[in-house]
């Protein structure tokens, strides 16, 4: 089941390797920093510049001015609700922690987590912004079968979008789901 995205906030993500940040919405500014394929970003304005080009500004209220050329980035239409995709990740998959376990972290402080095996927190100020998990089970073609086609897929990389959080397989060479990361937005 989809949720329609006009119901959200208006994110897009960056759909190459890597592109660069820049300081004005210009080509011809400095680039401030790089952003990487499957990162998602709130769009807070839009600009164009002479060329026509379109350029989606991603500052947070507390940084500096910073620019992402809209080339590179995409609109998702539709998102997956969170608890449905993690229920059928869960069936497809069965390892521990569960989603349902692994989820609630996200948000906590460092430090109040729970430990799980196999697991690695990713933190964002000393908070739980998401988790790594070590699968090593299923192949790409029962994730499929399973969610449904990725919103995104480049190389190793099967990209899935939520409500709320993003939802990462890498596949090995031999077509095996080696980690699942699943983030907040």
């Amino acid at each position: 089941t989809a949720v329609q995205q006009e119901t959200l906030p208006d994110i897009r993500y960056v759909t190459v390797n890597s592109a660069n940040i820049r300081s004005n919405p210009d080509l011809n500014s400095s680039a401030v920093g790089v952003t990487k394929l499957g990162q998602s970003y709130k769009t807070t304005e839009v600009e164009q510049d002479a060329s026509g080009t379109e350029w989606i500004n991603i500052s947070d209220d507390d940084s500096s001015e910073a620019w992402v050329s809209g080339n590179v980035l995409a609109s998702i239409e539709e998102v997956l609700i969170d608890e449905e995709i993690a229920e059928k990740i869960d069936e497809l998959i069965g390892f521990s922690p569960s989603l349902n376990e692994a989820i609630p972290m996200i948000g906590l402080p460092k430090g109040e987590e729970e430990a799980f095996n196999f697991t690695e927190y990713i933190y964002v100020e000393d908070v739980v912004n998401g988790f790594t998990i070590n699968v090593s089970d299923s192949s790409k073609s029962a994730v499929i079968n399973e969610i449904g086609r990725p919103h995104l897929e480049h190389g190793n990389n099967l990209f899935y979008y939520g409500s709320e959080y993003d939802f990462i397989f890498t596949i090995t060479r031999d077509g095996f789901i080696d980690t699942l990361t699943v983030q907040s937005r």
